[in-house]
């Protein structure tokens, strides 16, 4: 398909979201080009068929949230590599001018030059009348342990969110890796934090950990990991607090997505599982659960494509609870893999 040539060849960052009318939204971004856009659907019978519903420019590796009974989109603008909001009172149909929050790499405590701030298809959540989500500052061309600093964005519900003025955000952070023995990894960083409330009520993030293997140590991973990093929000003036791993089969450098289940009361996570047969590979996705983010035990594997066609993956994953349901998308390549990142389904 030519179509969206335009914007890139590669389909990323899926997102699902419930509206008050009952009505789902997803959302993904198609890449690869300077003018990536974000693509929206709409269904009514609760993710059986789909309708096109728009599409946006300058908006990728988005998420979707509902705030005061209007929905909004918040994104990677890829024109300033800044963080741009929208809004839309019509269910998703039309949308207002979007709106930049965070302008290339300027933050509290330091200018990066050449790099951007990534805004990532994780959970945006609501306590205590604000909105928490994360973000980071960077890019891979750092080559560093600090190539990623994860930040807290947060503002208040009753707010205006297209206002730049209703939003704070933490100065940038990175974890302290001294703990980890992995002296063939050409880095160690974080990225993509899932924004939570605790079971104390405080906010807290957790982030896949990346260990980066590359051309300069030359390493290869031939153990699982298994771990993902669990930073604490103190408050706006300062980084979060970075409290250490977890315990969780999410394997290295794969998403995963974390909701807290209101009637079970547990937090529920969707996440790439690893082999030692597999490592690295994104072919496989699991439910892991658990009731205080230190603890996680996998339930089920959702999905397995590890003998389909064409080196088959899925990962990114997204969901939402409906009724007795779990939905959840999946960033898939189905019968050939250009590479893990790169899927077209």
């Amino acid at each position: 398909d030519q179509y969206y040539n335009f914007a890139g060849w590669w389909i990323g960052s899926p997102y699902i979201v419930k509206l008050p009318s009952g009505k789902l939204i997803a959302a993904h971004d198609v890449f690869g080009e300077e003018n990536n856009v974000e693509i929206l659907f709409s269904s009514e019978d609760n993710g059986k068929t789909w309708q096109y519903l728009t599409e946006m420019a300058n908006f990728w590796t988005s998420k979707l949230f509902v705030n005061n009974g209007k929905l909004y989109i918040l994104g990677s603008g890829n024109s300033t590599w800044g963080i741009g909001i929208a809004e839309s009172s019509d269910e998703g149909k039309t949308w207002t001018e979007p709106v930049t929050l965070i302008r290339k790499m300027h933050n509290k405590s330091q200018i990066y030059k050449g790099y951007g701030n990534i805004v990532n298809n994780t959970p945006i959540v609501s306590h205590n009348g604000r909105l928490y989500t994360v973000f980071e500052t960077g890019g891979w061309s750092r080559w560093s342990d600090d190539a990623y600093d994860c930040h807290m964005l947060s503002a208040p519900c009753d707010s205006n969110l297209l206002d730049i003025n209703s939003w704070e955000y933490t100065p940038g952070c990175n974890f302290d890796h001294s703990g980890f023995d992995i002296p063939d990894a050409d880095f160690l960083t974080a990225i993509e934090g899932n924004a939570m409330v605790g079971p104390d009520g405080e906010i807290y993030s957790l982030s896949r950990m990346d260990a980066v293997y590359g051309p300069v140590k030359k390493g290869v991973r031939t153990e699982l990991f298994d771990v993902a990093l669990l930073y604490k929000l103190k408050n706006f003036d300062e980084p979060m607090e970075y409290l250490g791993p977890v315990s969780a089969k999410v394997g290295n450098r794969h998403m995963f997505c974390v909701h807290k289940d209101d009637v079970s009361n547990k937090y529920i996570m969707i996440h790439n599982e690893e082999t030692l047969a597999t490592l690295g590979r994104r072919n496989m996705l699991s439910l892991s659960v658990s009731e205080d983010i230190l603890h996680w035990e996998k339930k089920a594997t959702l999905l397995d494509v590890r003998n389909a066609p064409g080196e088959s993956t899925v990962s990114q994953p997204s969901f939402v609870f409906v009724d007795d349901d779990l939905l959840f998308l999946s960033r898939t390549s189905w019968g050939r893999m250009y590479n893990q990142h790169n899927a077209n389904m």
